[in-house]
């Protein structure tokens, strides 16, 4: 779902429908693992469990839901020095109607995103023109903080086939129209 997202931002930001079966879709993946575990208890699957991230135990999901965030959690809110709440269940709702937020708003329009591709590409040349008068190898380091911007990624220099790429342009755009092809 989150690949979707990205390319197809401005389509998710501006068409209500495509939101709503996006929220609609996150629903059914909750209750789906819910059922698996064959219980839909709302207590035994507090909001933490769907949006913590994987590395601290969570699912690791992420919302696109205009949802807000329970009262009864506010009240942890003054007790951390996080910033506030950002898990939340659907449905729910308090006086103060605070939202949390959501996916798309983290996601660049494509117009920044181009632009944010040249400036990223343009400082890796920059980089191993520097890298190579100093007859080095560029490394992780040198490239951490561009290592996943740019269109193509900058990080897709460094997989096992990377010459691929070289050749193959356009492969996505096929791959994609394949599945529109009516076979014979």
């Amino acid at each position: 779902m989150e690949c979707g997202i990205c390319r197809m931002r401005e389509a998710v930001v501006n068409t209500q429908e495509l939101l709503d079966l996006l929220v609609k879709c996150e629903n059914k993946i909750q209750t789906r693992i819910k059922i698996g575990l064959n219980s839909k208890m709302p207590a035994r699957f507090p909001p933490v469990v769907f949006y913590t991230p994987k590395e601290i135990g969570g699912l690791g999901m992420l919302s696109m839901g205009h949802v807000l965030i329970p009262q009864s959690d506010l009240r942890w809110m003054q007790q951390t020095d996080a910033g506030g709440i950002t898990h939340f269940r659907s449905g729910m709702t308090h006086d103060e109607d605070q939202l949390i937020p959501n996916l798309y708003r983290y996601i660049q329009p494509w117009e920044a995103e181009f632009i944010d591709s040249q400036r990223v590409w343009a400082e890796y040349a920059l980089k191993r023109q520097e890298a190579n008068a100093q007859n080095r190898r560029l490394t992780l380091e040198d490239l951490d903080d561009s290592w996943d911007r740019g269109i193509p990624r900058i990080n897709t220099l460094f997989q096992k086939d990377r010459h691929t790429l070289a050749y193959d342009k356009g492969w996505r755009v096929r791959t994609e129209f394949k599945a529109y092809q009516i076979l014979k």
